[in-house]
């Protein structure tokens, strides 16, 4: 199991329901089953084809018909989800539109005691904007090299602190992973901003 998503399921929080949004094979769930006592797990995906694989992996720790497990065939923006027991939602390795249509859907009031664990695809910049929009805050960042890429984690609940543009969360991590990233994430911000003041100059 790749670093990358035993650090997600470690942000799971213990007795929580947790769902797998957009889970494909549903490494990032079952890890996180096997790592703490969860209340629920619910993986969810429109491609049945990656959701044989979950069902798979099901049958051979026999959860198949364990209640508190289900496999739901659709798109993870149309669930119907209860407000008030606290669940934890991970949306990883999907486009950053994916996440900010899920989080407008499922949670047009703020998360209120659900958390959320994000690792977007690509670049964060564009997320973390439509982050400062909605009623969200940081309680954990994190980023791990994964096939030579930046991939970034963050998990957000209603009352964390500020969400940052450019990696002032980061201060003070003396990991060098984390500080190349700090770097390229401003060299892709002043990028844009050249491109934005290019644009509109006269």
């Amino acid at each position: 199991m790749s670093d990358r998503i035993r650090r997600l399921a470690s942000y799971v929080r213990p007795h929580s329901v947790l769902y797998d949004l957009c889970c494909d094979h549903g490494y990032i769930g079952l890890t996180a089953w096997d790592q703490k006592p969860l209340a629920g797990l619910v993986f969810v995906d429109q491609s049945p084809n990656a959701l044989r694989a979950v069902h798979e992996a099901l049958k051979e720790r026999q959860l198949t018909e364990d209640p508190r497990v289900q496999v739901i065939t659709g798109l993870a923006e149309n669930l119907q989800i209860n407000g008030d027991s606290p669940c934890d939602f991970v949306m990883a390795g999907v486009g950053i539109r994916t996440i900010v249509t899920i989080i407008r859907e499922l949670f047009p009031s703020g998360p209120g005691p659900h958390r959320l664990i994000i690792c977007p695809e690509k670049n964060s910049l564009e997320l973390r904007s439509f982050l400062q929009t909605q009623k969200l805050g940081v309680v954990a960042e994190d980023v791990v090299m994964e096939a030579e890429r930046f991939r970034e984690i963050i998990v957000l609940e209603e009352k964390g602190g500020p969400i940052h543009l450019l990696g002032e969360g980061y201060v003070g991590r003396e990991d060098p992973h984390v500080q190349n990233f700090v770097k390229s994430l401003r060299a892709w911000h002043a990028a844009v901003t050249k491109k934005r003041e290019a644009r509109s100059a006269p």
